[in-house]
């Protein structure tokens, strides 16, 4: 199993803790990571980026890009994040294409991505990298669900899935329902556990539609029935990176620890 975890969780620990930088790479390497997520426009140059990571031996997972394909396409900016994709050696890239505005409804706001998003894919797939998309958890996002993502896809060829382990319950959706639906395209993984009550003091919710509160947990110690689905995932050829997420966590260090401590038990 390839594990890799959100740089921006090793930036907000580094700067919590006061953690020397290589030394903590170091740390999560031999804790059993194998790389990062990247997030575009979070990091000073690109190259800079992946000597640095691939001097303590790890790698880039996925970069990830927000953009507002629902009102407006910037060819520049894309074609940008596409190209320090191609520079960190990421397979993949991970686009949040954006959200319905203001009066503006669901299907709209894919239909006004669905042109932008065919034209990334392209560029891309030229590079050699695959595009993905996830079921995002926002009220208004075109593509919190399975269906929202299914009907993107099918106005984009070769665009594929993440499939994030904890965002389903976000919407009300039933995680196996949707992994049933999305199999054929899932090409990237996030491990996302959640639970009703905050684990440790300052870890902050995302408040699902039902107006349920869901906390950040290091991977299986939520609710979220994380084994089964990663053995799902396993079952139909999916051998690729499996990205550990916590955003709102207080203490990052400790569940990034936790969370790669439990899927070595667990995967090996």
């Amino acid at each position: 199993m390839k594990k890799s975890v959100f740089f921006r969780h090793v930036q907000d620990a580094i700067k919590k803790e006061g953690l020397e930088r290589k030394a903590f790479l170091k740390e999560l390497k031999e804790a059993g990571y194998d790389g990062f997520e990247v997030t575009f426009g979070e990091y000073d140059d690109a190259k800079k980026l992946h000597e640095d990571l691939s001097s303590v031996g790890l790698n880039v997972s996925c970069l990830c890009a927000s953009f507002r394909l629902d009102s407006e396409n910037d060819p520049e900016k894309w074609k940008k994040a596409v190209d320090d994709a191609k520079t960190l050696e990421s397979k993949k890239i991970l686009i949040v294409p954006g959200f319905a505005r203001s009066g503006m409804s669901l299907d709209t706001a894919r239909e006004n991505m669905a042109e932008p998003l065919r034209q990334i894919v392209s560029y891309a797939k030229s590079l050699g990298i695959t595009v993905v998309i996830e079921d995002f958890d926002s009220s208004d996002s075109p593509i919190s669900d399975s269906n929202g993502m299914i009907k993107l896809a099918d106005s984009v060829p070769h665009l594929c899935f993440a499939f994030d382990t904890g965002n389903f319950r976000y919407s009300g959706e039933d995680e196996f329902a949707a992994f049933d639906k999305l199999k054929g395209k899932i090409a990237h993984v996030h491990l996302k556990d959640r639970a009703y009550s905050p684990i440790n003091e300052g870890d902050s919710p995302k408040t699902a539609m039902d107006g349920k509160n869901l906390y950040p947990a290091p991977f299986g110690s939520g609710f979220i029935p994380g084994k089964e689905l990663i053995e799902k995932l396993m079952s139909i050829g999916y051998d690729d990176y499996f990205v550990i997420e916590h955003y709102g966590a207080a203490d990052q260090k400790n569940y990034m620890l936790k969370s790669v401590k439990w899927l070595k038990e667990n995967f090996g």
